[in-house]
């Protein structure tokens, strides 16, 4: 009698969570959710159990680290200083993890750079994927593709270059994995070029689109290398609007 009058009158904020199993007056719930669980009483109120199984470690349990996190600040460091120039006390240093929990996580150094290499082209690929597939024509895409590598190198001051750039050339000959890692991150880039060129062009061949793209995709590594070989601007501009110039250039659609 007692629960059904709680039942009825008011829904009470009592529940533990503990090796997956709420227990709510009395009763044991499996939570088979480990993101968000409600439970409705009779009276359709509910339960959120959400903060209990959020991020608030009420039970005492170690936090996890956040992976995206690590791999930000890992790359971070790659980036700066090339995989064989970075340590494992740098990595340290860099993520806030000891080498056992970091190289538990990711296995070994060479298995963590894999892991910042797919990282990286999810971000900076997936950057470059979007300032083409946004833009109305073909040069107005490679226009802003090559407008964020003059505007890093310029206003922003981040003459990097490019990771996969680097990567390819340090470690491109001597790692056939890592190698073919980096093509197939830089090869949405080109698809994505590919169909700007195609919507805009249906009767072009295909190997002439293919070219143009594969063109167009190499000047912008290009331009990621110019850059952080410390070109002036002028010269990254000028290359830039001669691409734009370039792609959409044909003898009947010129």
């Amino acid at each position: 009698m007692i629960l059904e009058s709680a039942y009825q009158n008011l829904v009470r904020e009592i529940a533990i969570v503990r090796c997956g199993i709420a227990y709510h007056f009395g009763m044991l719930i499996p939570l088979f959710s480990v993101h968000r669980c409600v439970i409705y009483t009779k009276d359709i109120n509910r339960i959120d159990l959400k903060k209990y199984l959020g991020g608030e470690n009420k039970m005492g349990r170690p936090r996890r680290f956040d992976k995206e996190s690590i791999l930000d600040k890992a790359t971070e460091v790659f980036w700066k200083n090339g995989y064989f120039a970075t340590s494992t006390e740098d990595l340290e240093a860099a993520t806030g993890l000891k080498r056992g929990s970091l190289y538990n996580a990711f296995k070994d150094k060479r298995s963590l750079f894999l892991a910042v290499i797919d990282h990286y082209a999810d971000v900076e690929m997936g950057k470059a994927v979007s300032a083409i597939m946004t833009r109305p024509t073909a040069a107005k895409a490679v226009q802003a593709l090559y407008q964020r590598i003059v505007s890093q190198a310029g206003p922003m001051g981040d003459r990097r270059g490019c990771l996969l750039c680097d990567a390819a050339v340090d470690l491109g000959p001597r790692d056939p994995e890592i190698g073919a890692r980096i093509r197939s991150a830089l090869e949405p880039m080109k698809l994505a070029l590919e169909k700007k060129i195609t919507a805009e062009w249906p009767e072009m061949p295909e190997e002439e689109i293919s070219r143009r793209a594969g063109h167009a995709a190499a000047t912008y590594l290009g331009l990621r290398v110019m850059a952080r070989a410390g070109h002036p601007l002028t010269a990254l501009r000028g290359i830039a609007r001669q691409a734009a110039i370039d792609i959409a250039w044909s003898e009947g659609a010129g």
